[in-house]
């Protein structure tokens, strides 16, 4: 194996972790994604609670 042929498959082999690194990113943007909207959803559902305040023995809980 010459050197050109060593620096040929280096450059595969990074090209197909950079590939596995795109894919995980991908995955994970979706993750994010989907914490993103379940939380909105919680946040709506809390707004639409009453706010309750309550002062039990000295101690103001909400």
């Amino acid at each position: 194996m010459n050197k050109g042929d060593a620096i040929l498959r280096l450059l595969s082999e990074i090209k197909l972790e950079l590939k596995e690194v795109k894919e995980h990113v991908e995955q994970m943007q979706i993750k994010l994604d989907t914490f993103k909207q379940q939380n909105q959803v919680k946040n709506k559902m809390e707004q639409k609670k009453p706010f309750h305040t309550r002062n039990i023995k000295g101690c103001l809980c909400i």
